[in-house]
């Protein structure tokens, strides 16, 4: 992570299989992602112009007591250019018209190297 490395996480409230997901967040973004198998965790992503995105299963395939309850959507941003209001809402439409439904949001970090 450079300095100027940001994450947009969403906590997703999605009861489906992981393929069913995946499905509908190509078809969120309009962008097919790839999916790789993160050491028992499948992670699906694509590089989108300017930001890219995410999808991490909530199953870890080594161990049931290392899964999580939700699903989780990441958009990776570098640069401050999108660290606004305008980008986090963009985001957000773009889930709503897929209806994805998520639970909670933070970015990471959450402030400019100034802030800190």
């Amino acid at each position: 992570m450079t300095g100027k490395d940001r994450w947009l996480i969403f906590v997703l409230l999605e009861d489906c299989p992981f393929e069913q997901l995946l499905r509908r967040t190509q078809q969120a973004f309009g962008q097919p992602l790839q999916c790789k198998d993160d050491e028992g965790r499948y992670v699906a992503s694509a590089q989108l112009g300017e930001f890219e995105v995410q999808v991490i299963d909530k199953e870890d395939r080594l161990g049931e007591f290392l899964s999580d309850d939700h699903y989780t959507l990441r958009v990776a941003i570098h640069g401050d250019d999108h660290f606004t209001l305008s980008f986090e809402n963009r985001i957000k439409a773009l889930l709503a018209q897929a209806d994805l439904k998520w639970q909670r949001f933070v970015w990471a970090p959450d402030r400019t190297p100034a802030q800190a």
